[in-house]
């Protein structure tokens, strides 16, 4: 329970370093959670980010280029595209109407 208490402290200055945390008695005694050679952890000087940060990071920068380039792709295509004829305009509802005033709605 300590361990997980210094490790949630708001205040980063007060929280453990990595390695002071891995001296625990918690990762020394049996049942021991995994070996140690089996533990994933970051490259040594990458911080301690948690493991697929960086691929996520990635994969949403090149989602964000996609787009971007399908939004430039249409703006190009449009601005290539020969200017359509002007459609004629509508007659307002009222004019061009035989017939008597149509009765309000109650």
């Amino acid at each position: 329970v300590e361990l997980i208490k210094d490790s949630l402290n708001l205040d980063p200055a007060k929280r453990p370093e990595t390695a002071e945390l891995m001296r625990s008695r918690w990762f020394e005694t049996d049942p021991l959670p995994c070996a140690n050679s089996e533990m994933k952890m970051p490259p040594e000087g990458s911080g301690m980010k948690e493991l697929g940060v960086r691929k996520r990071q990635v994969q949403r920068e090149e989602a964000k280029e996609d787009e971007d380039k399908v939004a430039r792709d249409g703006k190009q295509r449009a601005s290539n595209a020969q200017p359509q004829a002007e459609r004629p305009k509508r007659a307002a509802p009222d004019q061009g109407r035989e017939g008597p005033e149509p009765s309000p709605k109650r």
